[in-house]
């Protein structure tokens, strides 16, 4: 088990566990990156900080040299946000406009989202984390219908 810093207390009537997927430049990777997604992600428990699994951009530590994102989203179980680059859109899906400007604060405005990602790929770096694996998370601990992609 891996945990990381969340810089902020979730203490929503949300789920806590949530599904990140960010843009990274490939042409700043090194040779291997033709073989990978763009877009790589991760699922934590924004609670504990648990992180319950990785993509393999993020295993290999390869999204190392992650920045800021023009593309991204955060999803948990019956809600999302998050801003489309190339579609100039951006996502939100919650029941409750004060917990959508209240997690809109957390994640963008103070930087939450790029402390947890740089906190992910930081651990990356330095431990394996090929036994983190994807398979059957989404399903398991979010399953949205409809729910937006990069």
């Amino acid at each position: 088990m891996y945990n990381v810093t969340v810089p902020f207390v979730w203490n929503f009537d949300l789920s806590p566990i949530a599904i990140f997927q960010f843009s990274i430049d490939l042409a700043r990777l090194n040779d291997e990156s033709n073989d990978m997604s763009e877009f790589p992600v991760f699922i934590i428990n924004l609670k504990s900080g648990e992180l319950l699994g990785v993509s393999q951009e993020i295993a290999t530590g390869d999204a190392y040299l992650y920045e800021n994102s023009a593309s991204w989203i955060v999803e948990g179980q019956g809600w999302w946000i998050g801003y489309n680059e190339s579609e100039g859109q951006d996502y939100q899906q919650f029941s409750d406009s004060t917990i959508f400007e209240s997690v809109k604060n957390l994640l963008e405005v103070n930087n939450g989202f790029k402390d947890i990602v740089n906190s992910v790929c930081d651990l990356a770096r330095n431990k394996d984390l090929h036994d983190l694996k994807m398979d059957g998370l989404y399903q398991k601990y979010i399953s949205n219908e409809d729910s937006p992609s990069l």
